[in-house]
């Protein structure tokens, strides 16, 4: 890194994770070039985020605005293969953190967080990067993107914030950790399909006979998916529409719910998840969001991590102490991205289910009501996001899940 500081950036990558990080930089008067591709899909997984996110947009000033093209989301529904409806209320993070969050239409929602880092003086370059790796495991832009980007030398720093797409993870071949599923994630925008909650706007997340869905309530249209074994949804039809369909159909739940509904767009198709590298952080270039790791679909947690990786980069690129910033910066992120990894196993295996399904027992006993709330405000907002990776919350949540369940067999709720 160089000894005298970061002044100009490369960002490789204008989605979430790239955007914030340059309105956070160019404020701290750094140079910051995004260099990215136009977004050319009309459908991202990651719509429903969670009450953490909506401090981060109102720091980044942009929630007003978010606001105008989203659906409000009060809370997040599971619905179990019995029917048995589990509710989090987000007004249960009253205190914690923001009661509420909102669902939204990701390429929107990307468009405009890169548009707030323009206003900010972030100059961005439509253009397919290509970089090299070099001596010393540095990389560096190739001759071709240094002219397009106007640059005479090499930038300081070069961020790959390139998503699932891990330009930098594979040109350095860096080493990386799987998770325990090989799932492939699908789906689409409807329309007239039920949510089966009492509360509207509500997220929902159904364990389907095979797999699990998810119902996102949007305006005008319902985001559905379904994630499933590979070879099992493969098994459904010949195209991501069929197989969709045909999955939904399969799950008594589910085509209930979907019945009256119509197909408003393409399927999306996700596989390549479950991933993390394990390292970020190297002599002149850094990974961020989905290009240093995502975790699953379920639980929403890619939209925060990408959020608050990008802040916390941020501050570890303007410290005094660049390198050593970057390394306290690298293993706080990886420890993050890893507990929401356990909490997801936790959610396939049945534990989650299991250790909120023994907490809404728990909190019915009227005796013991300040350590309900003490129980509920550490394990709502472990599942919500808000103390996820809080010391306290995280082990209190870690001994439940592993150590804590007496009422209900985690195997009876697990996704097959």
């Amino acid at each position: 890194m160089n000894k005298a500081g970061v002044r100009n950036v490369v960002i490789i990558g204008g989605g979430i994770a790239g955007s914030t990080l340059a309105i956070h930089l160019a404020r701290a008067g750094r140079e910051v070039l995004i260099v990215d591709r136009p977004l050319r899909l009309d459908l991202l997984v990651g719509e429903s985020l969670l009450p953490p996110t909506t401090g981060i947009l109102r720091e980044l000033g942009v929630e007003e605005q978010v606001k105008e093209f989203s659906t409000r989301k009060p809370g997040i529904a599971f619905i179990m293969r019995t029917g048995r409806v589990l509710l989090l209320n987000l007004q249960r993070l009253t205190g914690v953190s923001a009661p509420y969050a909102y669902n939204v239409p990701r390429p929107r929602f990307d468009m405009l967080l890169r548009a707030r880092a323009e206003e900010e003086g972030v100059r961005v370059l439509q253009h397919p990067a290509r970089i090299k790796v070099v001596e010393g495991g540095r990389v560096e832009l190739d001759a071709g993107t240094l002219e397009a980007c106007g640059l005479e030398k090499q930038p300081d720093l070069i961020v790959d914030a390139s998503g699932r797409a891990r330009m930098f993870g594979r040109a350095l071949e860096l080493e990386g950790v799987p998770g325990r599923r090989k799932d492939t994630c699908i789906f689409a925008h409807y329309e007239n399909v039920e949510l089966g909650v009492p509360i509207p706007g509500c997220s929902v997340l159904t364990a389907m006979k095979t797999g699990w869905s998810w119902r996102i309530p949007l305006p005008g249209r319902t985001s559905v998916g379904v994630v499933q074994d590979t070879a099992h949804l493969t098994a459904y039809g010949d195209t991501p529409e069929e197989r969709l369909e045909r999955a939904l159909k399969d799950d008594t739940i589910m085509a209930a719910a979907t019945t009256g509904g119509r197909r408003l767009s393409e399927a999306r198709v996700y596989t390549n998840y479950q991933w993390r590298y394990e390292r970020f952080v190297g002599p002149n270039w850094v990974l961020v969001g989905d290009a240093a790791g995502f975790v699953d679909p379920t639980l929403s947690s890619g939209v925060l991590l990408a959020l608050q990786g990008a802040s916390g980069l941020a501050r570890a690129i303007t410290a005094n102490d660049v390198t050593s910033s970057l390394a306290r910066w690298e293993e706080t992120y990886r420890h993050h991205i890893a507990v929401w990894q356990e909490l997801v196993d936790s959610f396939y295996d049945g534990r989650l289910f299991s250790m909120i399904m023994q907490g809404e027992d728990f909190s019915k006993n009227e005796l013991l009501g300040p350590l309900n709330r003490h129980m509920e405000k550490n394990i709502a907002g472990a599942v919500l996001g808000a103390r996820t990776t809080h010391w306290y919350s995280q082990r209190l949540v870690s001994l439940l899940i592993n150590h804590g369940l007496v009422r209900y067999q985690p195997a009876d709720w697990s996704i097959r």
